[in-house]
């Protein structure tokens, strides 16, 4: 009789309708909250992930492409970032880059999902690397939105580190006009907000790309492939300032030597370049007329079944 070697796979959406399957050893955590379905997955060669609904947020062997690119192009792009809130984060990575900014003086986290905070800090300890206990950061469990909504011009930079609009999901009012207008008076008046906005190309990014022009005088829409999460990952900056700063690579080389505590594992002059890069093809998709995302549009989609896609603005 021939044996067989079994192995077990994670099976996950990536740009839809595309799905894609990963190699795991095993599933360390499994639990719901009030909110989403949370697993924690040792991936065989991708390390420890985070995975909310089904949809993979971190790993070990990448996060820090996603994590360096949404946190520290805000950064580079606030001349004076000392006060700086995450709306979403639970997993630490981000709150993990922001304190390693010297200029940094408090760190704000304000997560949902407890939850996902108290999981992540148990089993994810090689993404968050203790930044959860840091003496700069502010662990708020709450409402986002509800939390920038009584704060005016208190904040230098706002990172916006959430899942995607998932059904009825907690992220789902994260995306509209209506949220980057209070996002935007929470922001001091040369202040800077990034989000990062589903895969590149698609029209969930047009549409959150459209939707911060709207609101803000400037905006700077980037990408950077994210092997678990099977696509070229987007994100937007947004900012009421005239122009950014420079993008040549001495430049931002020179602000990551004498401003970043530590070694980048993936942004430097050149990844960041390449991060602004767009093709001729996408530079057309770019200009095409699309809608800006409101919240009424948002409570229609409140209630949709779990099957639908997670990509709900298209």
């Amino acid at each position: 009789m021939n044996s067989r070697s079994w192995r077990a796979y994670y099976l996950t959406q990536g740009s839809e309708p595309t799905l894609a399957l990963f190699p795991i050893e095993r599933i360390v955590f499994s639990g719901q909250s009030k909110f989403q379905r949370i697993e924690v997955v040792d991936f065989e060669e991708l390390g420890r992930g985070l995975v909310l609904d089904g949809l993979i947020q971190a790993v070990e062997s990448d996060e820090f492409i996603y994590h360096e690119s949404l946190v520290q192009t805000a950064l580079y792009n606030c001349s004076h970032p000392r006060k700086v809130v995450i709306v979403g984060g639970g997993d630490g990575g981000a709150l993990r880059e922001i304190l390693r900014c010297k200029a940094v003086e408090r760190a704000t986290m304000v997560d949902i999902d407890r939850k996902v905070v108290d999981v992540s800090k148990k089993y994810l300890r090689r993404i968050h690397r203790g930044s959860f206990s840091d003496k700069k950061a502010d662990v708020v469990i709450g409402d986002g939105r509800e939390y920038l909504s009584r704060r005016r011009a208190a904040f230098d930079v706002i990172i916006v580190d959430i899942t995607d609009p998932v059904p009825s999901g907690p992220a789902l009012f994260l995306y509209s006009v209506e949220f980057y207008r209070l996002a935007k008076r929470a922001l001091n008046s040369a202040g800077v907000l990034v989000t990062q906005a589903s895969p590149y190309e698609g029209k969930q990014f047009m549409r959150v790309l459209r939707s911060l022009r709207s609101v803000f005088k400037t905006t700077l829409p980037f990408h950077a492939y994210v092997k678990t999460f099977a696509d070229d990952w987007g994100f937007v900056l947004a900012t009421d300032q005239p122009s950014l700063r420079s993008s040549s690579p001495e430049n931002i080389d020179s602000w990551i030597s004498k401003s970043v505590s530590g070694k980048n594992r993936y942004l430097t002059g050149s990844t960041y370049r390449a991060n602004l890069a767009i093709n001729p093809s996408a530079e057309r998709r770019l200009r095409e007329q699309v809608k800006p995302i409101t919240d009424s549009e948002a409570r229609r989609k409140v209630g949709l079944t779990e099957t639908s896609s997670p990509w709900v603005y298209q």
